[in-house]
């Protein structure tokens, strides 16, 4: 699957950039290929493995860089559009918030909620039932995983501290029993829970991010601060 630029962020995370290494999100070996039949992915698959880790990277990279909403934005947009592309994610936001009706208290059912209203999916529902739900690769899939990415980043700038809290909650608190549902239901999710910190979450995406940047917009190394993320490696 190409996203609509090989060279975009959102390629460079899955794999699909000439420049990338081993992918950061590995989507290829969820693709099915039946005969006579175009490829698909399973929803479920897609939601847990795919679009969860896409929407912890971005909203973890909104929160950390969240007074540069508009130089983030110009990860997703061609040049002299970084202001539109802005208001864009505070504005869908804004829209995703209305349709929650609800004051954010996690982050797995914001997103889950939010993600599956989008693919006319009603949430909660089993987790059997969403196993049976496909998505075609091409044409669906490029869009819902560069609309994830950039709305997770929105999130992030737009919601600092209830990132924060929500990752402290989700990743450095073990709830045995919420981890032994996702595990079950396919998240990618060792046997034994290990706290990880937000802090090294953290760093792993802006030098992650400090790569690309480097190699596709290198004049937003200093305005973003992601310099000193290259000289780690």
């Amino acid at each position: 699957m190409n996203t609509e630029s090989p060279s975009s962020f959102l390629g460079f995370l899955i794999g699909d950039s000439p420049f990338s290494g081993e992918p950061v999100v590995n989507l290829h070996p969820l693709i099915k290929k039946p005969l006579f039949r175009k490829p698909f992915v399973n929803l479920l698959e897609l939601l847990l493995k795919v679009q969860l880790p896409l929407f912890l990277i971005g909203a973890v990279l909104g929160r950390a860089r969240h007074n540069e909403l508009e130089l983030l934005a110009s990860l997703f947009c061609s040049p002299g559009r970084e202001k539109a592309t802005a208001q864009m994610l505070i504005d869908r936001q804004a829209k995703k918030l209305r349709s929650y009706g609800q004051p954010l208290h996690s982050f797995y059912d914001f997103f889950m909620h939010t993600e599956l209203e989008k693919m006319g999916v009603a949430w909660p529902q089993l987790i059997s039932q969403l196993a049976r739900h496909k998505i075609l690769v091409w044409p669906d899939l490029g869009p819902v995983l560069d609309i994830c990415l950039e709305e997770a980043v929105g999130f992030g700038v737009l919601f600092p501290e209830e990132t924060a809290a929500f990752w402290r909650e989700a990743n450095e608190t073990h709830d045995p029993d919420l981890w032994n549902r996702w595990r079950t239901a396919g998240m990618n999710l060792p046997e034994e829970f290990s706290p990880i910190l937000l802090a090294k979450f953290e760093a792993d995406v802006l030098t992650m991010t400090a790569i690309y940047v480097a190699d596709q917009v290198p004049g937003l190394l200093d305005p973003l601060n992601l310099r000193q993320y290259l000289a780690a490696i």
